[in-house]
């Protein structure tokens, strides 16, 4: 495990120092208790409950020192303030992301188009299907190339829905504002990251895309998609205080909210539930592809509802009854 003072000095200290005196002694997360689902995917219990959400100044001051997000600006550091403290009634949370066996069966019974890259389907490096099927190898592997109706009416046929993303953050840190979902400090080895990839600590764009060039191209031209993705719960350590695994890293996650940049700023403190209207939907979690700062829990990320991509799945939720 590696803690930032080691790679990045005294502001990584004061990172993680101000997180744990932000919000005092770290609460425990009740134990899960898990129900299946109509599609045979089992759901975690997200007990009621206040937790934090967003990341304080000098959270956001201390990884902007680490990472500036790249010359695109892949992220704004900015969105995730204020934290402010959100009240979420009780919900269930699918524990991995959505299949492919279970798309499979949505597909056939709902006549739903077959997920497939944008690129086309002949690409095994952005493609997991092959002629609207589904080959063995990546029954089990998280589903992409999905676009945010699509999994809405995944969930809905699966009588659940998308989460919101105040559920997902939740999940995904439990009660108390940590960076990933184990904790404050990074650690590749509990989560499937371009950082496992390089095998070494990619905690900023710049590292990050000296070694995509380097390697990364050859990485996924080699393995192929299936070959860089991980059945759910392929990292055990990595789960989230509630039990719910890969909410960083494998692949990114739609939210049920329009995207909102400034929404923290007006956001209700009870159930939350995003913007009324918008141009982009909200994603989360970070995927495979992404360095430190990308997987983060706090960090949030958009897309056009339509937008399909080799990085991007879902996973279901339900008003706890």
């Amino acid at each position: 495990m590696l803690r930032f003072a080691v790679v990045v000095g005294a502001a990584a200290v004061f990172l993680v120092t101000a997180m744990h005196d932000t919000v005092g002694a770290e609460k425990k997360a009740a134990p899960a208790r898990e129900i299946m689902g109509k599609d045979g995917a089992a759901m975690v219990l997200i007990p009621a409950g206040e937790f934090l959400m967003g990341s304080t100044t000098t959270t956001i001051e201390e990884w902007s020192k680490i990472d500036d997000c790249g010359p695109a600006k892949q992220c704004n550091l900015e969105d995730e303030f204020p934290q402010h403290p959100v009240m979420l009634n009780a919900f269930l949370i699918d524990k991995v992301e959505v299949t492919n066996a279970q798309y499979l069966k949505f597909v056939q019974a709902a006549k739903h188009r077959a997920p497939v890259s944008p690129s086309g389907p002949q690409d095994r490096s952005r493609n997991l299907w092959e002629g609207g099927k589904v080959p063995p190898a990546v029954a089990n592997l998280p589903v992409v190339n999905v676009d945010w109706q699509d999994a809405k009416a995944y969930c809905e046929w699966a009588g659940k829905r998308i989460p919101t993303e105040a559920e997902w953050e939740k999940a995904a840190r439990g009660p108390d504002g940590k960076a990933f979902p184990w904790g404050a400090d990074w650690d590749r080895t509990l989560l499937n990251s371009a950082s496992m990839w390089a095998a070494q600590d990619l905690l900023s764009y710049e590292s990050w895309a000296a070694w995509w060039d380097a390697k990364g191209f050859e990485l996924l031209e080699a393995k192929t998609l299936a070959g860089v993705l991980k059945p759910g719960g392929s990292f055990p350590g990595g789960a989230s205080p509630y039990g719910v695994h890969d909410m960083a890293g494998n692949v990114s996650e739609w939210v049920a909210d329009w995207a909102g940049p400034d929404f923290y700023h007006a956001s209700p403190d009870r159930n939350p539930t995003g913007p009324a209207s918008g141009e982009k939907r909200a994603l989360r979690g970070g995927s495979w592809y992404n360095h430190a700062n990308g997987v983060r829990v706090a960090l949030r990320r958009d897309a056009f509802p339509n937008h399909r991509a080799n990085t991007i799945g879902f996973r279901c939720a339900k008003t706890a009854p």
